[in-house]
């Protein structure tokens, strides 16, 4: 892309035109600008040529974008560059290798600190059963609140070995549409305050992956949604089925009160939780499994509407 003095688009080639939107290229250009940010700088000397003078990534249209700026005294270029599928497969591997990581440090924690839990706890229900037969009930309190914290210890435990965050898998072909009705079917007994929905354009959706994985993300990521509804006076839960390209899209959307922008980084990091009580492992293992089946997990929020979007591959010809 060329742009004049001026910061007006001058010349866009058909890629160029292609990334940023072939109908409005100078809106487009405009929000180039905006992300650039460039300030007027003194012109180099003409006999020197154009110089780079920044690169960074930028987004436009819901790609993303490596920008590379030259510029002269009399004009702007700018080689701009999609890294969109780069970036997301950087992203998968990225979450992939911190899965493999965790997965090995669970199994060395479930050994070694479930061990230790099995010796106290039956150390301590010999101790009750001694201080009962002595008579101290003042004692057997003690007791009662250090069973209470080895069960939340045990709990943690078990959540370590549900996890499986290093399995492998056969690659299916995935009824999405079966899976999400599962899914919904599964809390509607549990929290029927809650209109839980499911809306698709048509009947049959497919994807490639586990229908495991799915279930147990679609699992984590409604469960986020009931308890954020909890308490509103039309709590609603809704699971959108859609395409994208060779995508298939789920969207799992709930009306409560969204989620700060300080903490959205945050969210899908293990061990991180808004939750009193919570492990901080719910969205970390649904975007772990997404990816291990060669998608992506997202999120946007704003208050009244947040939604945690995965996107799957598409069999060719599939519906």
């Amino acid at each position: 892309m060329f742009l004049e003095p001026g910061r007006k688009l001058f010349y866009a080639n058909q890629q160029a035109q292609r990334l940023v939107g072939a109908d409005r290229p100078e809106l487009a250009a405009a929000e180039i600008l905006r992300q650039l940010n460039l300030e007027p700088v003194p012109s180099p000397p003409a006999e020197l040529g154009p110089l780079l003078a920044l690169e960074t990534t930028i987004t436009v249209n819901q790609r993303q974008l490596k920008a590379s700026v030259y510029r002269d005294a009399a004009s702007t270029l700018i080689f701009l560059v999609d890294i969109t599928e780069l970036s997301r497969l950087q992203s998968m591997a990225a979450e992939i290798e911190l899965s493999d990581v965790l997965s090995r440090l669970f199994s060395v924690l479930r050994h070694e600190i479930g061990n230790s839990v099995n010796s106290i706890g039956i150390s301590l229900r010999v101790l009750e059963v001694k201080l009962t037969k002595a008579g101290f009930s003042e004692l057997l309190d003690y007791c009662s609140r250090i069973t209470h914290e080895l069960r939340k210890i045990s709990d943690l435990l078990a959540t370590f070995k549900a996890a499986k965050l290093g399995e492998d898998y056969t690659e299916e072909l995935l009824d999405v549409r079966k899976t999400a009705d599962l899914v919904l079917s599964l809390f509607r007994s549990e929290y029927p305050f809650v209109a839980l929905e499911l809306t698709t354009p048509q009947p049959t959706f497919a994807a490639l992956g586990s229908e495991r994985l799915l279930e147990h993300a679609l699992i984590n990521l409604v469960r986020n949604a009931v308890e954020a509804v909890h308490g509103l006076s039309e709590p609603r839960v809704l699971i959108r089925l859609g395409t994208s390209g060779s995508k298939t899209t789920i969207d799992v959307e709930d009306n409560g009160p969204g989620i700060a922008h300080e903490l959205s980084g945050d969210l899908f990091k293990p061990f991180f939780s808004t939750k009193p009580g919570g492990t901080g492992l719910g969205l970390f293992l649904a975007k772990t499994w997404i990816a291990r089946m060669g998608g992506t997990l997202t999120l946007e929020s704003a208050p009244g509407c947040t939604r945690f979007s995965i996107l799957l591959r598409r069999p060719g010809g599939a519906p």
